[in-house]
């Protein structure tokens, strides 16, 4: 009888699981969750790929309005990233739109848990857009969300995308370095 361990076979269940496009692995979520990983029926490979490029395109979007308003361009940080990813993720997977989660965690508890040391924080979400300019579009007509963007002081930002039905679900998280 062979033994193996748990996280062993987890690891290939989930290889096999994406390959099969049932399932795709995000980023663990925060210590704490109610889940210390977010399986996302469905997505595969594609789906991946394609919340991938409108993340990039979101990043392109807004640093050309950035430009527009005197602003450096935002560089992507992977731990933005990750931080933003397991946000969109977890609100998709628990049915909720808020920048809190329902334990009360905040983009600022997000990001630092990603390991981003930050002194400046903040955060746009988005529910529903169906494509990367119609969901900058809307934070650019919000005077709130504008006001974000056009912070030259934040220099850095990752953009999560979760396209599972109900959604999608947009992330953008800003911060500077501490």
């Amino acid at each position: 009888m062979q033994h193996h361990r748990p996280a062993a076979v987890l690891a290939a269940l989930l290889a096999v699981t994406a390959l099969l496009g049932g399932c795709t692995a995000r980023e663990p979520v925060p210590a704490g969750s109610a889940a210390a990983l977010v399986m996302t029926p469905g997505a595969g490979a594609a789906g991946r790929s394609t919340a991938d490029e409108y993340a990039r395109r979101v990043v392109s979007l807004v640093n050309d309005h950035r430009r527009q308003a005197g602003c450096e361009p935002l560089r992507v940080d992977d731990r933005l990233t990750a931080a933003a990813r397991a946000h969109a993720g977890d609100m998709a997977s628990r049915g909720y739109y808020e920048h809190r989660s329902p334990e009360g965690r905040d983009g600022g508890d997000r990001i630092t848990a990603a390991g981003y040391r930050w002194s400046r924080w903040a955060e746009n979400i988005h529910k529903g857009p169906q494509g990367p300019q119609d969901a900058v579009t809307g934070w650019l007509g919000s005077a709130t969300h504008e006001q974000i963007v056009t912070d030259c002081a934040l220099t850095d930002t990752g953009v999560g995308v979760s396209l599972e039905p109900g959604g999608p679900w947009w992330v953008q998280d800003f911060a500077a370095g501490g």
